[in-house]
């Protein structure tokens, strides 16, 4: 059968009209944009949708922050981190430290009111620290910014300290502990019951920052990962100083050092009112070593007591999780962030 005649100006339709590519849409006027982000082949969305979304404004007077480094972070990946946060703990001061707030990666740090700590590893002092790794070099950015805020008396209640690469959120992470009655450092074990020793990896950072009677301390305790922490604002600031003096200090620095010393400081018994937390009841989920993954109705991970993991940390150990970790809090991708950028 012949194609029906090309209408000059389609009708602004609920569904795609069968011969767009047919229409002369140059001088029509620009439709309401559908749900979901459907037929951006027609131009005229692109002339009725800003590329730029309105900033979300930082909360004011924060009582809670998250600190995290994003260095060459996938813009997908910092979309899990930032909406899953935002969505769940919608008043936490979100500071993210970053050699790169430009383009697409800057449209998204403004839609989610992110507090951008910019940096650039040539300016660093000590020399030695531009060829630390970035895990390392951040606890010294970490530390330095937490006395800028004390000596500024914008203190925070607690501070939680994370990975952003590979962290989403289910749940307030700060709801989830009892700080107020309890307060210091949280320091999170992974899965039962791999020790330090029994892993290549977290015994060579011990050993090589302790040596081998360093190992042998702690050896035997479950691996507590340097990912994942959360303290109240006394204990967050000791332990970021601490941390930032053994990272400048050591010469063992090496990718992953700063969790060998977490795990000696945490089991050297260096800070008063450490709460350990285990992998198995808790609010944090490492993902690593845990060989079996629960979830409940809603396809949230929970822990053995049926609670919702308020944090989901190393999501692509798992491939499975890795594929619904892409699908958690669809929240519409800023104009101007691309999802699917094979270079961000």
């Amino acid at each position: 059968l012949p194609a029906p005649a090309p209408t000059p100006c389609p009708a602004c339709p609920a569904a795609k009209p069968q011969h767009i590519a047919d229409c002369d849409t140059s001088q029509c006027p620009p439709c309401p944009r559908p749900p979901g982000g459907a037929f951006k082949e027609d131009p005229r969305w692109s002339q009725e949708v800003p590329r730029e979304p309105a900033p979300m404004p930082p909360p004011v007077n924060p009582r809670y922050a998250v600190l995290g480094l994003a260095k060459n972070i996938k813009l997908n990946l910092a979309y899990r981190f930032l909406s899953s946060l935002r969505l769940h703990a919608p008043d936490v001061d979100i500071v993210i430290f970053t050699d790169f707030d430009g383009g697409a990666h800057g449209t998204l740090y403004r839609a989610f009111g992110v507090n951008v700590q910019l940096y650039s590893e040539s300016s660093f002092e000590p020399a030695k620290v531009r060829n630390y790794h970035p895990s390392s070099y951040r606890w010294i950015m970490i530390s330095d910014f937490l006395e800028r805020r004390a000596a500024a008396g914008k203190p925070y209640d607690a501070v939680m300290f994370t990975d952003t690469r590979d962290a989403y959120f289910q749940a307030d992470p700060f709801a989830a502990l009892p700080l107020q009655a309890s307060p210091g450092l949280y320091a999170f074990l992974e899965a039962k019951p791999t020790t330090i020793r029994e892993c290549g990896w977290n015994s060579g950072w011990v050993k090589d920052c302790f040596g081998a009677q360093g190992l042998a301390q702690v050896g035997r305790e479950v691996i507590s990962c340097s990912g994942t922490s959360i303290a109240t604002w006394a204990s967050a600031r000791e332990y970021a100083r601490v941390m930032k003096e053994e990272i400048l200090s050591n010469p063992c620095e090496r990718n992953g050092v700063d969790q060998g010393m977490h795990n000696w400081f945490v089991y050297s018994h260096k800070f008063a009112d450490t709460h350990l937390v285990t992998n198995e009841e808790g609010p944090i989920a490492t993902v690593q070593r845990m060989t079996k993954l629960r979830h409940d109705w809603f396809g949230r991970v929970i822990n053995d007591l049926g609670e919702p993991y308020a944090v989901v940390h190393q999501y692509d150990r798992s491939a499975s999780l890795d594929r619904v970790a892409g699908t958690v809090n669809l929240l519409e991708m800023p104009r101007g962030a691309d999802p699917t950028c094979d270079n961000c």
